[in-house]
């Protein structure tokens, strides 16, 4: 009994280690791109003492202290050489999936040329082991999303991807959606540039034919007349507040007429009485005007009200003549419409 059990379960063993092992995941790797903070004094040092760390850790092959003290140190400080050492440290370790998604990470930080070079390499030896090659993808405009068979991101970034074919899309509201087939290598890099086109504004003549047939668009003309009154009231109503300044005037000419009407020391009776009328003759002339002015202003109000009460929401448009006219000791209007 217990000889079968154990032929048994070397049977399953045997099972288990002969399957094949699963295909690498078909999604997209996207690493999530870190924000970088500004650093104190203090972190500062902290990243130098990390950094340092990790350095004289991989020099003795002191893989895993080396890889804990890259860790801290890309926490504080992430950019491209940060990642870039912490990917090789996790080559060095055999975490090869770890590995290729901190290259791809280095990649999308703004490496320099030399630091490219070597992300690159890496990701052509890990992604010979893991099936995987990589996807140097952008797009125009900047602001549009970008899909890898589902996967939602924005440009320009690095994305690893299984051997094979791939859909791409880019969208972006107000042009025209972006779709393509993209072939991945093992351990290779391909590049998709995309511009998208704006969308095209309709025209008459792209319509169906029989949907325009004899269709002409309507020309709208501003309605001027709703508007006549109104300037005719404004236009008084100034009027009105100009014939207020000059009764203001002639009651200060007024004034000085009467201050010269009574004698003065040291001004003979003639100057005295050629300064009098000289006042008097600018009183008279200010106050006509006033009485022109409110004349006019009173009767362009008048006339304003009444095209405004005419200009209702269900009145024909009327067309209006006013044409000012003096009269004696004032002014008014000349109104004439048709109702």
């Amino acid at each position: 009994m217990t000889r079968a059990l154990a032929r048994t379960v070397a049977l399953l063993l045997l099972l288990v280690v002969s399957l094949p092992a699963a295909p690498a995941s078909a999604e997209a790797w996207l690493p999530t791109l870190p924000t970088a903070e500004p650093l104190t004094k203090r972190q500062e040092a902290a990243v130098k003492r990390s950094y340092n760390a990790a350095n004289a850790a991989f020099s003795r092959r002191q893989w895993r202290s080396a890889l804990r003290h890259a860790e801290r140190t890309f926490a504080l400080l992430p950019n491209a050489s940060t990642a870039l050492i912490r990917a090789i440290i996790l080559e060095k370790l055999h975490r090869e999936r770890d590995a290729f998604l901190s290259y791809l990470l280095a990649a999308d930080l703004a490496p320099s040329d030399d630091e490219r070079a070597l992300i690159r390499a890496g990701l052509g030896r890990l992604g010979v082991a893991l099936d995987v090659g990589w996807l140097d993808v952008s797009a125009s405009p900047a602001a549009a999303t970008l899909f890898v068979d589902g996967t939602a991101f924005s440009g320009p970034r690095t994305v690893g991807l299984p051997s094979g074919e791939h859909e791409l899309v880019v969208q972006q509201d107000g042009f025209t959606t972006h779709r393509e087939a993209v072939t991945v290598s093992a351990g290779a890099r391909t590049t998709a540039s995309v511009s998208l086109v704006p969308v095209a504004a309709p025209t008459v003549e792209s319509l169906d034919d029989d949907a325009t047939s004899g269709f002409v668009p309507p020309v709208v003309v501003p309605d001027e007349s709703s508007t006549a009154g109104w300037w005719v009231l404004g236009g008084g109503a100034a009027v009105l507040v100009a014939g207020v300044i000059i009764h203001v005037a002639a009651v200060d000419a007024a004034s000085e007429a009467d201050a010269w009407s009574a004698p003065r020391a040291g001004i003979s009776a003639a100057a005295r009485k050629a300064r009098y009328d000289d006042a008097v003759a600018k009183k008279d002339g200010l106050e006509a005007a006033t009485w022109v002015c409110y004349g006019l202003g009173a009767a362009a109000v008048a006339t304003g009200v009444v095209l405004v009460l005419l200009e209702g929401p269900d009145a024909e448009p009327a067309a209006a003549h006013v044409v000012p006219v003096a009269l004696r000791g004032g002014g008014g209007l000349s109104f004439s419409s048709a109702f």
